[in-house]
């Protein structure tokens, strides 16, 4: 198992998968972690309000998973649809800050949701016919643990900010710069991939 750890992080695009995942996780669990604190920052007080208020953003995150592999077909460049995804997060945090209302807030919120959580069905769709075998189990596992520590990362980032500022709308921040990283990584991951696939090709032609 050791070895095929060590095949599997002799790959590239693994690593940068892992990498956006990564990234990706912050943005999903710290939003949906402390949409609650910032719509109650918004002078909402009651519990009931704040709960239902807070489920726009898991709505998103449904419309996106839903919606985002219907537009990767139509597109058929999954790495460019990723990247644009994941910028769109940091451009729809900077518009909650510039939001005139409450509601385009929320609004915008939801869409994060929704864009961050579409990413996740095209990081499976890209990894997944790449990998066979046992090195695919440890591709996938490296990958998905990578995801996890992001999801510890990801309110605990929104937490530091929150205190350090006073404004729960801060951390919309933290989603507004790893946003942007795991954009810029599509770059690479599309190269890596045209190399990987260029390998397979070469190695099927051997066979």
């Amino acid at each position: 198992m050791k070895g095929n750890l060590w095949a599997a992080f002799a790959r590239p695009f693994i690593l940068i998968i892992g990498a956006i995942y990564f990234l990706n996780q912050i943005v999903i669990n710290g939003l949906s972690f402390n949409v609650p604190a910032i719509i109650e920052g918004m002078d909402v007080s009651s519990t009931f309000v704040i709960g239902i208020l807070s489920g726009v953003t898991a709505v998103g995150s449904l419309v996106g998973v839903l919606v985002t592999p219907r537009i990767a077909r139509r597109i058929g460049n999954e790495t460019v649809l990723l990247g644009a995804l994941t910028l769109g997060c940091t451009v729809f945090a900077v518009l909650a800050f510039a939001a005139p209302s409450f509601a385009l807030q929320l609004v915008c919120m939801a869409v994060i949701g929704g864009l961050a959580t579409g990413c996740m069905p095209i990081f499976w769709s890209i990894a997944m016919p790449r990998m066979t075998g046992v090195i695919a189990a440890a591709g996938l596992a490296f990958i998905n643990t990578i995801g996890q520590l992001g999801g510890f990362f990801g309110p605990y980032a929104f937490g530091v900010v929150e205190s350090k500022t006073g404004d729960p709308m801060s951390g919309l921040w933290v989603i507004a710069a790893v946003a942007v990283i795991g954009g810029l990584l599509a770059v690479p991951l599309s190269r890596a991939l045209r190399r990987e696939d260029r390998s397979a090709e070469v190695a099927s032609q051997d066979a």
